[in-house]
């Protein structure tokens, strides 16, 4: 394969993109597997639908001055932070339900109340482009939830905010390289035994 072939294969272009939640510690599924259903993926649960109009971003923030030392050594804890929007516009009652903590979920929608908080998860925002797959995945976040924002023509969305931490093992987040779906054919005969 020539370098310019590599690293055409190595570009995308967020056409389509699904955010799923996990408990901390849940093992990233291999991204060429993935198939969208709009069901759970495994332990992974879809997060419902997201904007279009404002894809989700994140930001890495290193902070070198907030970074912690002893007397010994230097940056023994660094003080930068990752955080990010996700703008849902499904707001459901299982949407609230699962990104809210402390509030009440009655029957026609979700009361915040003063000890209302945020969950922590393992976060996969899986990208489509094509027969290609790619994303990028934070192995514990804290999401907490704003207020909607109403639009004469677009959908209603509610912000998603999403804060970074390292999980036990130190890693913050994995970017995953562009790799081809497989296809569902090759699946089958795969697991048949018959080489595809």
């Amino acid at each position: 394969m020539s370098k310019l072939t590599e690293a055409l294969d190595a570009t995308s272009i967020a056409n389509i993109g699904h955010i799923y939640y996990a408990p901390v510690g849940t093992e990233f599924p291999k991204l060429n597997t993935f198939e969208f259903t709009g069901e759970d993926w495994g332990a992974w649960k879809w997060l419902g639908d997201t904007s279009s109009e404002s894809l989700p971003e994140f930001e890495e923030d290193d902070d070198k001055d907030s970074n912690k030392r002893t007397w010994d050594r230097k940056d023994t804890r660094t003080g930068g932070k990752i955080t990010g929007t996700i703008k849902s516009v499904a707001l459901s009652k299982e949407f609230f339900e699962a990104v809210k903590t402390n509030g009440i979920a009655e029957e026609d929608g979700y009361v915040t109340t003063s000890r209302t908080g945020g969950k922590t998860y393992a976060l996969l925002n899986v990208v489509e482009d094509g027969a290609y797959l790619t994303g990028i995945g934070f192995y514990s976040t804290t999401l907490s939830v704003g207020l909607p924002t109403f639009d004469l023509e677009k959908y209603t969305e509610v912000a998603l905010k999403v804060t970074a931490a390292p999980d036990s093992q130190d890693r913050l987040h994995k970017v995953f390289y562009p790799v081809k779906r497989q296809s569902a054919a090759a699946s089958a005969v795969r697991a048949a035994g018959v080489a595809a």
